[in-house]
């Protein structure tokens, strides 16, 4: 695990799927996935790949993009 961010603001840690899956008992399932882009340019192609991987009908995606867009 590794603590993200102000622990007093944000409380976000990181843990890796088997963590999660062995901690949780999640059994791979998941209600919330955050994903983080190594860069701006790589967001569409994140996008598409967990699209390709998990299909498109099996979850939403939230970019930042949607989120500027909403709150203007």
């Amino acid at each position: 695990m590794e603590e993200l961010g102000n622990p007093n603001v944000y409380r976000i840690v990181r843990i890796d799927t088997n963590t999660g899956n062995s901690f949780f008992h999640k059994l791979g399932q998941y209600d919330e996935m955050v994903v983080l882009a190594t860069s701006g340019g790589y967001v569409n192609a994140v996008v598409q790949e967990m699209y390709r991987l998990y299909g498109k009908d099996s979850f939403g995606i939230v970019v930042p993009a949607a989120i500027m867009h909403r709150s203007t």
